[in-house]
């Protein structure tokens, strides 16, 4: 085994997994959105309790 050919299958794997991305349509971007949003909103909120406690 070569190891062009573990790139080769690491290739087709991706393409495999890539095809179920294609078929759900925008349904990984929104659960994506929706995840990053609420990290968004978590991270803000513990700044503005530091900020309120008069840490750094």
């Amino acid at each position: 085994m070569q190891l062009k050919d573990v790139w080769i299958g690491i290739g087709e794997f991706f393409q495999w997994t890539f095809q179920f991305l294609t078929a759900a349509q925008n349904g990984p971007n929104f659960l994506f959105l929706g995840i990053g949003l609420i990290l968004l909103v978590y991270w803000i909120g513990q700044m503005i309790g530091q900020a309120r406690r008069g840490e750094n």
